[in-house]
């Protein structure tokens, strides 16, 4: 695996590729200024102090995703507790499992731990504020454009990766529901507003990423595109266990990108 804290990094050049594999969130476009837009819609949705607990709840979360490993970690023990606590509360009606991505369930979570109540409509409202702003303030990073538009005159294939975004819907009493089809519409719609040229896009939906099928998803793609050989295929990502640990495993090259 090659680390790398910009992908304009000469290092990742010297390799002979064809195909691109890349994560989006936080590898091609700039999720945490979205992500500060998304928390300034919530606020004025639901208020500064349960905005205040929803963010400290997706960095920890956020945080957890990106270690290469928990081991030595100082967050953990509040990372198993927050998580204890979201489950807890979680009324779950999917075969899916659980998905502790989900804003609405940030949200509940936040308001219990505030002692707050909130209703449906102001969930629905909120969730659907925060997402508005980050698919409108995630632009690509200077980097990635560069190396994007790079590939495009090498006309190398990207295949974009993306997790789910757990969205859920939400019933009278709170409990949620993970409808993979819609979750995958918010996300198509947010990936499509980047405006980034790609020959395949994979959605973590409703079997998402570091699952082995997910993979065997992206690898199908892969074929559908043409014959590659995994040498000449580079898988790019911000988190090591989600996007790169299974590649890896598989024999191909992965260039972890962690920006300063």
């Amino acid at each position: 695996m090659l680390v790398v804290n910009s992908l304009t990094d000469k290092r990742i050049f010297e390799n002979k590729f064809n195909l691109v594999v890349a994560d989006l969130d936080y590898t091609l476009t700039n999720f945490g200024q979205g992500h500060q837009q998304g928390v300034k819609e919530l606020a004025r949705e639901l208020g500064k102090d349960l905005t205040i607990k929803f963010n400290d709840i997706f960095f920890l979360i956020h945080q957890e995703h990106v270690l290469v490993t928990d081991r030595n970690w100082s967050r953990k023990k509040e990372f198993d507790q927050t998580i204890s606590q979201m489950k807890s509360l979680y009324y779950l009606k999917s075969k899916y499992g659980f998905r502790k991505y989900s804003r609405e369930l940030f949200i509940i979570t936040a308001a219990k731990m505030l002692n707050k109540e909130v209703v449906k409509v102001e969930i629905e409202k909120g969730r659907d504020a925060y997402w508005h702003g980050v698919a409108n303030h995630s632009p690509i990073y200077p980097d990635a454009k560069k190396f994007l538009e790079k590939i495009n005159k090498n006309n190398t294939s990207l295949i974009i990766m993306t997790g789910s975004d757990s969205v859920m819907k939400v019933s009278q009493n709170l409990s949620l529901e993970y409808i993979p089809e819609l979750s995958k519409r918010y996300k198509a719609k947010r990936v499509e507003r980047c405006g980034i040229k790609y020959q395949s896009l994979i959605i973590g939906d409703p079997i998402d990423k570091p699952d082995e099928r997910f993979f065997d998803l992206v690898e199908k793609e892969i074929k559908k595109l043409g014959s590659f050989h995994k040498k000449n295929i580079l898988f790019f990502g911000d988190s090591y266990r989600a996007d790169l640990k299974v590649p890896e495993k598989r024999g191909y090259k992965t260039v972890l990108i962690k920006r300063l």
